[in-house]
């Protein structure tokens, strides 16, 4: 797979800066999807949240982040398969 751990990193970096999408759901269960990319000085993640001319792409800054959750482990998630919006596979 990968010599070492740097070429990992390496891999995975590149794949951030390029983008990755991220599908949410809203608490009425809608989804939307978004493309968040890492900046190229690999400070911050940001996204683009429309498509009007003048929308402001938001910034999560690397060092406040506390806290990423992959997968379908959020509260957000639980309370929308317990209110039988969305499947536990969804």
């Amino acid at each position: 797979m990968f010599s070492n751990r740097s070429e990992y990193l390496t891999r995975i970096l590149t794949e951030l800066k390029v983008g990755s999408m991220l599908t949410k759901r809203k608490r009425n269960g809608e989804k939307y999807s978004r493309r968040f990319f890492l900046d190229e000085h690999e400070s911050f993640i940001s996204y683009h949240q429309s498509e009007k001319v003048f929308a402001q792409s938001h910034r999560y800054y690397i060092h406040e982040i506390d806290e990423i959750r992959a997968g379908f482990h959020t509260r957000t998630f639980d309370r929308l398969v317990r209110r039988e919006f969305v499947e536990p596979t969804d």
